[in-house]
């Protein structure tokens, strides 16, 4: 195994160091309480461990244990300066941890190890071949020994022979793959499955702190991560807020989900009055050669697409901004909603009209029927422009009062 590892590239070291340490994350995690809880009577035979996410040290273990899986898994796909040191700063907290007295990690110093080395290996300070390699090697050997009962004298015959072990060097399966579970060839091994269980059983009593963590892990050992974006911009939050602890680190990443999640709403209208554009019935609310708007409303509409546009430039300045400010994104909110609702209403008018009409309006094929089948398109797009509204006001909810 180690000579076949010193001939692969450093890329394949960091995905396999970080493949190790992903699949026994929930052991790192067993450990993280400095001073181990009292087993309860538990259903399911979920095993001795219970975790305690309402003490202080106990959380800010497990949330360092989370944060160097995460920034190792997003360095593995990304290395660069940014993402390197994300995993280094995560390293180093968790050798921090580790020097303090009645350690966190102390009861699960192999578990933390696998951690430390996928940390390492994805940091900027490892230009060794060599020592990469051994990291992938030390890595993948002890979490094959960490969840698997084996015997002392054939232990590295039945590692070299091990089912998971051979799918790994054979088919070297990404880690940063979408779609892969982080056990590829069989199910969980049931030392994880009992204590992940119990994570999330005792994740439940701090619901918002957790959600995330939750969700992540659960979605590698499903075989579906969470979007890659959203990912890399967790793995990428300020030392002072993880620093912070769970609960600043937890309001950051709803911050940063909702901010995610209302640039996919812009671009989505954006598309969409694209689309309007390219579309040969468009002239007739332009200025492109088509006949002439007949009545107010119908000016009124040509007019608030083009401010859809100009509130929606407004609005990617203002959340590019280090502070946006709430009242400015409430204001465009409230602006794109009123057009919306204006929009709504004149094109079900004229999709009334339509109804009527009837088949002496398609007899006719004339503008103005054009026009209202361009209208009853522009329907959808309203929706649109209320879903962006919808995300500025979901994302001002995160957002500081200011």
């Amino acid at each position: 195994m180690a000579e076949w590892l010193r001939k692969q590239p450093q890329t394949t070291h960091r995905e396999l160091t970080t493949l190790g340490a992903l699949r026994t994350l929930p052991l790192a995690l067993e450990a993280a309480p400095a001073h181990p809880i009292e087993s309860r009577e538990k259903p399911l035979n979920l095993g001795p461990v219970r975790f305690n996410l309402l003490s202080t040290e106990h959380a800010n273990g497990c949330l360092s244990i989370f944060r160097a899986a995460l920034t190792s898994l997003v360095a593995a796909t990304e290395l660069d300066q940014t993402t390197g040191e994300a995993a280094q700063h995560a390293r180093n907290t968790l050798r921090d941890i580790e020097k303090e007295r009645n350690s966190v990690l102390s009861t699960a110093s192999h578990a933390a190890s696998a951690l430390k080395y996928a940390s390492s290996v994805n940091s900027p300070d490892i230009g060794n071949h060599e020592r990469s390699s051994k990291f992938a090697a030390y890595s993948l050997f002890q979490a094959w020994t960490l969840l698997r009962k084996v015997s002392e004298t054939s232990e590295r015959e039945e590692w070299h022979a091990d089912p998971e072990l051979t799918y790994d060097v054979s088919q070297l399966p990404a880690v940063s793959s979408r779609t892969e579970r982080l056990f590829s060839v069989s199910q969980p091994p049931q030392r994880v499955s009992n204590v992940w269980l119990a994570f999330l059983e005792d994740a439940t009593i701090t619901t918002l702190p957790w959600r995330f963590w939750r969700d992540w892990y659960q979605g590698l050992l499903d075989g579906k991560q969470l979007d890659w974006e959203l990912q890399r911009r967790v793995a990428l939050i300020d030392n002072e807020v993880w620093n912070a602890g769970p609960e600043a680190v937890a309001a950051e990443i709803d911050r940063i989900r909702s901010c995610y999640e209302l640039e996919q709403e812009i671009a989505n209208l954006k598309e969409q009055l694209a689309i309007v554009q390219d579309t040969p019935a468009a002239s007739l609310i332009g200025d492109n050669g088509g006949p002439p708007l007949e009545d107010a409303p119908a000016r009124a509409f040509q007019t608030d697409l083009a401010l859809i546009w100009k509130q929606v430039e407004e609005l990617e300045e203002e959340i590019a901004k280090p502070s946006p400010s709430p009242s400015q994104l409430g204001k465009i909110a409230k602006a794109l909603w009123d057009i919306s609702r204006r929009m709504a209403a004149y094109c079900g008018s004229i999709a009334d009209g339509m109804i009527r009409e009837g088949s002496k309006e398609m007899a006719k094929a004339g503008a103005k029927w054009t026009a209202g089948a361009t209208a009853v398109t522009f329907t959808a797009q309203t929706e649109s422009v209320q879903s962006v509204a919808k995300a500025i006001w979901a994302f001002v909810k995160t957002l500081p009062p200011g």
